[in-house]
C-alpha cells in the first residue's frame, strides 16, 4: 500500500458534527488526502442576503430530510470550484446530507464525483422522497458491509466500496497510570442508541455489583431523567480532554444499539483499549471476539450477564483491552486514508 499524502485535484465537501471530538469526525479524511472546499466570504454574504430566501426554499422542498439552506450554498461553492478546475475528484463526505443537485456534474470537465454514505437502509424512506439524484455519481463509499447491497441498488453493482471509518490512534490511547476508582461502564452518543434498554441494564448490574458506576454521555433529552438514577454520572457538552479521560478510565464501553453502520464512539474506545459490549449490526465490521461481546438487538438479559461477568473477570478484561488497542491501531487514520486513495486511483 502506497504511503498516504495530500493529492492534487482531490477536493472535499466536508461537514463536522458538533458532537464529535476534535480528533474525530469523518471530515478528517480531508486532512490526509486533499483540499477542503470552503464557502467564500462573498458567497456567505449572498447566502445571508440575496440567496437566503431561495436557499431556504431549496432546503425545505428538495426532498432530502437533512439537506438545508447552508448545504445548498455549499453546493454552489463546489459548482463554482468545478468550473475553475478540470479532472478533479470531488468527494462529498456526507453525501446523504450535502449532495442534492450536483450529481449531474459527474464527468463534466473530466471530474469524478464520489459520495460517502453513512445511514442504515431503513432510514432512506424517512430521509428521501427519492434517491434518483445519487444515481449519476461515479462511486459510493460506505462505512460498513451491511450497506453494500442497498447502495448498489441505487448507484449500480460494482460502484460501491467499503472504506472503514477511522480513529486517531495517537490521540485516543490507553491510560498510562492506574487510578483508584469504582468499576466503570460508559455509554456515549445519541444516534440509534438504545437507552430504553440501558436504563433497564443499569439497576440490574448494580444489584449484583452495587459499586459500579455508569457514565452516560450525550444521551437524547428524553433520557435526561437518567441523571437521577443511582450510580449514573450524566454528562453533556463536555470538553474533549474530559471525554478522553473518561474513556481512558472506563472498564467497558456498554453500548446498546438499535442498529448501526459505523459508530465513532466504538472507534474511540478501541483506540483507548476499552473492551466493548454492544449489539450486532454494521458496527460488527469494526469488532472481533477478542475485543468485544455482541448480542442481538434488545437482548437485555444477555447484556446484563456479559457486563457482570466481564466486570468480575479482571484477566479477561485485560486481554480484551489489549485486543481492543490492537484493533484501534488497525483503524488508524493513515490506514483508512490509504484505502480511500486506492479508490480514487481506480477512478482516474
Amino acid at each position: 500500500m502506497k504511503p498516504v499524502g495530500k493529492r492534487e485535484n482531490t477536493f472535499f465537501l466536508a461537514y463536522r458534527y458538533s458532537n464529535h471530538a476534535g480528533a474525530s469526525g469523518y471530515d478528517r479524511f480531508a486532512d490526509y488526502l486533499g483540499e477542503t472546499i470552503e464557502v467564500s466570504p462573498q458567497l456567505k454574504m449572498l447566502g445571508e442576503t440575496v440567496l437566503r430566501a431561495p436557499a431556504k426554499l431549496m432546503g425545505w422542498f428538495n426532498g432530502s430530510y437533512e439537506y438545508g439552506r447552508h448545504d445548498f450554498i455549499r453546493e454552489i461553492a463546489v459548482r463554482n470550484h468545478m468550473k475553475r478546475h478540470r479532472s478533479g475528484v470531488y468527494h462529498f463526505l456526507y453525501a446523504e446530507k450535502s449532495l442534492r443537485f450536483l450529481a449531474g456534474w459527474n464527468r463534466k470537465r473530466g471530474h469524478r464525483i464520489v459520495g460517502s454514505f453513512h445511514h442504515c437502509e431503513f432510514k432512506y424512506p424517512q430521509y428521501f422522497r427519492s434517491t434518483k439524484h445519487f444515481e449519476n455519481i461515479e462511486h459510493a463509499i460506505v462505512v460498513s458491509s451491511i450497506q453494500v447491497e442497498h447502495m448498489e441498488a441505487i448507484v449500480g453493482k460494482g460502484n460501491v466500496t467499503v472504506v472503514p471509518y477511522a480513529v486517531d490512534a495517537q490521540y485516543f490511547v490507553p491510560k498510562t497510570t492506574a487510578v483508584d476508582r469504582p468499576m466503570r461502564c460508559t455509554c456515549v452518543g445519541q444516534h440509534l442508541r438504545d437507552y430504553e434498554t440501558l436504563q433497564k441494564i443499569v439497576p440490574r448490574v448494580r444489584e449484583v455489583l452495587p459499586d459500579t458506576e455508569f457514565y452516560v454521555i450525550g444521551a437524547n433529552s428524553q433520557f435526561d431523567h437518567m441523571r437521577n438514577m443511582p450510580g449514573v454520572r450524566y454528562k453533556k457538552g463536555i470538553p474533549d480532554s474530559e471525554y478522553l479521560e473518561i474513556l481512558q478510565n472506563t472498564d467497558i464501553l456498554l453500548l446498546p444499539l438499535l442498529d448501526s453502520t459505523s459508530v465513532t464512539t466504538v472507534n474511540e474506545a478501541l483506540g483507548c483499549g476499552v473492551p466493548i459490549i454492544t449489539n450486532v449490526g454494521g458496527v460488527s465490521d469494526y469488532l472481533n471476539d477478542d475485543c468485544a461481546i455482541q448480542h442481538a438487538v434488545g437482548d437485555e438479559d444477555a447484556m446484563v450477564t456479559s457486563t457482570v461477568d466481564l466486570l468480575r473477570d479482571d484477566a479477561m478484561r485485560r486481554r480484551m483491552a489489549l485486543a481492543a488497542r490492537v484493533r484501534g491501531e488497525e483503524l488508524d487514520w493513515p490506514k483508512s486514508a490509504a484505502k480511500m486513495a486506492q479508490v480514487y486511483d481506480h477512478l482516474t
